[in-house]
């Protein structure tokens, strides 16, 4: 005889008072307080979550302006003088700084 490798499982039976407790929400708020703080603490954690995500945006805008004008200005300096084509590099790469400091910065907001 060939034995089964999963055990069959009995089905999740609940009973009609556990499903209405757990849908009863006047014992979960048993004073209009614990609501109100509640209520509260989801206002909070949605204004943090939107302050992040601004102050994600603005990182990655201004991260954009100021390499929009150091790759100009750089592009112009090197047609004339290529051996500055090292510090233009470097200076293409430090505005990125900022995106990484605000992408740091937003999700520390939505973690704590």
């Amino acid at each position: 005889m060939i034995m089964p490798l999963v055990k069959a499982q009995e089905p999740n039976v609940t009973s009609e008072k556990t499903q209405s407790r757990l849908f009863d929400l006047e014992n979960i708020f048993k004073d209009k307080g614990d609501q109100d703080k509640i209520e509260s603490n989801i206002r909070l954690k949605m204004v943090t979550r939107v302050t992040a995500g601004v102050v994600l945006i603005v990182g990655i805008l201004s991260t954009i302006a100021v390499q929009f004008k150091v790759i100009g200005m750089g592009l112009g300096t090197v047609t004339e003088k290529p051996e500055t084509l090292g510090g233009l590099i470097i200076l293409m790469l430090l505005p990125e700084s900022i995106v990484l400091l605000s992408f740091v910065i937003s999700t520390l907001l939505i973690l704590l």
